[in-house]
């Protein structure tokens, strides 16, 4: 997966020289970054070079319901609004299945979580017990699922990684931290702490922070501008249309009664 290219080397030379993570070691991805910050058409982006490379089968839940999605409405791979809380209990589910078969001839697998910290809010509302229970769930998938069949992964997207959003410890056990946009000097410390990075420092849409684990440094890093959205969307689409769905997936595997 790309997670962008050095800002250093665009700005100084015009070259694009790609920053790297392996999903199957790192699989699982938190991208914050504030409204207009480019986090979601960077994400767009991400998604389109991770199913046209075949490095995962991607599953959506957007829970804001985002404009920059309607295109994938009636997709099986998308779900969004209260339909999203769904498809996260069916994904665990099929984490749970494929590490209850301890199959290794699995797909990578990930789902990406569109406006986590909105849904929390929603849940705190409506039902606290629910919101505990989703808030289990992903930080058991975020905590175990790198060492499960060939790797099972999420990807939250936030605007404010506070470690209110995260049970204990679950938000140290993501890889991959990409922060888009004009970064709080909070956000930084949140994300990056410990890190050399220039705390006043800010980027415009689609330009941010980046760090993988395993490689020791935050790299300033720019996703490309998506000049047709549409037309992305329409790729993406045709790719996601032609993967299994979620339930023939856990349907692959004895179903099994697990717990968080």
């Amino acid at each position: 997966m790309v997670l962008g290219y050095s800002l250093s080397d665009w700005e100084t030379y015009g070259t694009k020289t790609p920053i790297n993570t392996n999903l199957i070691k790192n699989p699982s991805c938190l991208i914050a970054g504030k409204s207009g910050s480019g986090k979601s058409l960077s994400f767009l982006w991400y998604t389109y070079g991770i199913l046209k490379n075949k490095e995962s089968l991607m599953f959506l839940a957007d829970f804001k319901a985002g404009r920059e999605y309607v295109d994938l409405r009636t997709c099986s791979s998308y779900s969004y609004a209260d339909s999203a809380i769904e498809m996260i209990r069916k994904y665990y589910d099929l984490y749970c299945n494929i590490r209850k078969s301890d199959s290794q001839n699995t797909p990578h697998i990930t789902l990406a979580i569109e406006e986590w910290f909105g849904l929390l809010t929603y849940l705190e509302t409506i039902d606290k017990k629910l919101k505990g229970e989703i808030m289990s769930k992903v930080g058991e998938i975020l905590a175990l699922g790198r060492g499960i069949g060939n790797g099972i992964g999420v990807i939250l997207l936030i605007q404010r990684a506070d470690s209110s959003n995260f049970i204990a410890g679950s938000r140290e056990q993501v890889q991959n931290t990409v922060c888009f946009g004009r970064i709080s000097k909070e956000q930084k410390g949140m994300l990056f702490s410990g890190e050399d990075i220039d705390a006043n420092k800010n980027y415009p849409a689609g330009q941010g922070l980046a760090m993988i684990d395993g490689q020791g440094i935050v790299q300033e890093i720019i996703v490309p501008q998506i000049v047709n959205r549409n037309k992305l969307l329409f790729k993406i689409r045709s790719y996601l249309d032609n993967q299994p769905t979620l339930e023939e997936l856990t349907h692959k595997f004895l179903p099994t009664d697990c717990g968080a």
